[in-house]
């Protein structure tokens, strides 16, 4: 049958609704980062590094152990998160969200620790590049954005959440 055979009472085309569809969300999310940090948060250090913020969106605790979080699609396995574990969404101590500052500590401090955040050993570019979260097995892209568009000094990119 073709849409010009169908008729009606106004001889439009009838279309047949879909079944409702539900957007399925990871479980972790880089819900925002910023990557060109001037003063909005400063590390233990007195540095404003750039930051990559992770949430849990789910009712459950998540090990991060073993996962990665990387600037580049050909390397998913670049800095290695320790052993987090993330509370489930709605923690009122705001432990279903991890704070990384994106710094560039070098190879040898790691995982370096400042007394209050983590620090990968790669930085963000303000002109626009990627940041992926990445499974422990190395290769599943859990949530990220790729390209993300040139950065705004102090103005942070995301979700809302």
């Amino acid at each position: 049958m073709t849409i010009s055979s169908i008729s009606t009472s106004r001889d439009l085309p009838v279309f047949e609704a879909l079944e409702p569809r539900m957007l399925l969300s990871g479980s972790v999310v880089i819900s925002e980062f910023m990557a060109s940090n001037s003063n909005t948060i400063l590390d233990r250090d007195g540095n404003s590094s750039d930051w990559i913020e992770l949430h849990n969106q789910t009712g459950s605790a998540v090990s991060l152990d073993g996962w990665f979080l990387t600037d580049k699609t050909g390397n998913l396995d670049k800095w290695e998160i320790p052993n987090v574990t993330l509370a489930a969404k709605g923690d009122a101590a705001g432990n279903d969200y991890l704070l990384v500052f994106a710094s560039g500590q070098d190879d040898s401090d790691y995982p370096y620790w400042d007394g209050r955040n983590y620090h990968t050993n790669f930085t963000l570019s303000k002109g626009g590049e990627n940041v992926l979260l990445v499974r422990d097995d190395g290769v599943t892209v859990e949530h990220g954005y790729e390209d993300y568009p040139e950065q705004v000094t102090d103005i942070s990119y995301g979700l809302q959440i």
